[in-house]
């Protein structure tokens, strides 16, 4: 190692990146413990893009990106949503579920046997 390499400093947003994800995880543990519905969701959501964003933009380099780089990016995003789509279209399409216990199979008793 020279003497150089020891005194290499990271860049400041990068710094400032990693304060803000930590108080965003704050943030994030802070509101599980603060009773507020529906809101608790919506509000957790909101931080985790967030986080997403700052880590996109600073770690990723998506801001510097090429526009390649910045399109196979989005395709992933776009990816993600349809993934969800499908998911919550399952989801939304169940009529019952849990099925009643009168459709459930009976467990059968080991002493039976």
């Amino acid at each position: 190692m020279t003497a150089n390499s020891r005194s290499w400093k990271p860049p400041a947003r990068l710094g400032i990146a990693w304060i803000g994800l930590v108080l965003l995880l704050g943030s994030t543990v802070s509101l599980s413990f603060v009773p507020l519905g529906w809101e608790n969701t919506a509000i957790a959501l909101f931080i985790a893009f967030a986080k997403v964003a700052i880590v996109a933009v600073i770690f990723m380099e998506l801001d510097k990106g090429k526009a390649l780089v910045r399109i196979f990016a989005l395709a992933g995003l776009v990816w993600l949503a349809i993934m969800f789509w499908f998911v919550l279209n399952d989801y939304a399409t169940r009529s019952e579920f849990p099925p009643p216990a009168a459709a459930r199979p009976a467990l059968s008793d080991s002493s039976d046997h």
